[in-house]
């Protein structure tokens, strides 16, 4: 049953819709959402950007490309994020840097969140792409 439900987990983290938990004691209370892995940085590295569900903080988790804890600490790269639901990290307008797709729950509004490959809040304003999501 365990292999099945990390099956499970494995293949949403693929589309950005999985959720995780600080501990195993703490399986019901989603401490982080993941928006998506991707190179957020820019510097050759998959990372993992994840919103702390408690506080509505977006995190930035640096990858190190090895096979096991990353080196790098987070950085915060947002506040307010709680009400979105995320589509996804990608290079949505083909600029060179990842941005992050997120629908805001309450209005149903798709917004694009440009990146600007940095560890750090992306001073580009977002940009509203859909409505009715």
């Amino acid at each position: 049953m365990r292999i099945k439900k990390l099956a499970i987990a494995a293949v949403a983290v693929g589309v950005g819709l999985a959720t995780i938990s600080a501990t195993p004691a703490a399986a019901n209370a989603e401490a982080f959402t993941f928006a998506g892995v991707a190179d957020y940085d820019h510097d050759g590295s998959q990372d993992l950007v994840v919103r702390e569900n408690a506080s509505g903080n977006l995190w930035l988790f640096p990858g190190d490309s090895t096979r096991g804890y990353s080196s790098q600490p987070r950085a915060q790269i947002g506040t307010g994020w709680n009400g979105f639901t995320f589509a996804g990290v990608a290079d949505w307008d083909h600029d060179g840097h990842q941005d992050i797709v997120a629908r805001n729950d309450a209005t149903g509004d798709l917004w694009l969140y440009p990146g600007q490959s940095v560890r750090a809040y992306s001073s580009i304003p977002r940009v509203k792409i859909g409505s009715g999501w």
